[in-house]
């Protein structure tokens, strides 16, 4: 029965708190994945192009057609400009920055470690006496060449 009152509802408040409650610890141990993916997804997409309807309306109305409205506090029109330039001079940035941070972790030239790693091996570990001599294997063993054979 519903309560006819408000201080009936102030005196069933302690019941109904605690039957919330153990419904939601009910619902967190279960193992029913929660929530829709493609809800978020639907959401995501309809605010996107809603934001960019404003976006361009606030671009393009005249600020006396806006303020017709009742529409009096927006930013000022220069940031119709700012805002697309500063997100292009952001990606370009983190282009900038990654390029960077590629190039300081790559070794330099002269460095051997540049041409050597841990799986590298030499010819005399194999037990080779060459590298361009005729081996008891259809394919040769994968070893490190020396520079000066390589650039014959």
């Amino acid at each position: 029965m519903p309560p006819r009152n408000h201080l009936e509802l102030l005196l069933l408040l302690p019941e109904l708190l605690s039957a919330a409650s153990s419904n939601l610890v009910r619902a967190k141990s279960s193992s029913t994945p929660r929530g829709y993916p493609s809800a978020y997804s639907c959401v995501v997409a309809l605010d996107s192009r809603q934001s960019t309807v404003l976006y361009c309306m606030w671009a393009i109305v005249p600020e006396g057609v806006l303020q017709s409205f009742g529409i009096t506090y927006y930013p000022n029109k220069q940031w119709v400009l700012i805002i697309p330039a500063y997100l292009i001079m952001c990606v370009l940035f983190l282009y900038w920055v990654y390029e960077s941070l590629n190039m300081i972790s790559v070794p330099k030239t002269s460095s051997l470690t540049a041409l050597l790693d841990s799986s590298c091996k030499w010819i005399t570990e194999l037990g080779l006496h060459n590298a361009v001599g005729p081996t008891q294997h259809s394919i040769p063993p994968l070893v490190h060449m020396p520079p000066p054979l390589v650039s014959r």
